[in-house]
């Protein structure tokens, strides 16, 4: 340990300089290249289909709150509003499988979608 800084270790880098126990920790974890193969349809389908039933559910509070207090010619659009988390939840999954299954042919063609990870302390 150095007298000065407490967080400095002697440890020696890859040129053999001392350098700080943070540095040293960042040149031993490189980042990792990872690609997105494929999307599995069904099985990311239902957290797509979960995600837009709870997004529904905030039109059907607006919808209650139309049908309390609004009149008879908000009725029908109060119970459109209601229906909302199950018609979200169709839509979503059709447009979510129609979208998964363009990146996964998409992919084949002009290649993955790339992400870079760290990993961080």
């Amino acid at each position: 340990m150095s007298g000065k800084n407490p967080r400095l270790r002697r440890d020696r880098g890859r040129s053999g300089e001392c350098i700080s126990s943070q540095e040293y920790r960042r040149q031993e974890s490189p980042s990792m290249r990872t690609q997105f193969a494929r999307i599995s349809i069904l099985q990311s389908s239902k957290i797509i289909v979960a995600l837009y039933a709870l997004l529904g559910l905030f039109y059907t509070a607006i919808g209650i709150m139309m049908l309390v207090f609004g009149g008879a010619h908000l009725r029908v659009m109060a119970v459109l509003y209601m229906a909302m988390p199950v018609i979200l939840a169709i839509f979503g999954f059709i447009f979510f499988v129609i979208a998964a299954a363009l990146y996964n042919l998409l992919a084949k063609i002009f290649g993955r979608i790339e992400i870079e990870l760290k990993n961080v302390e």
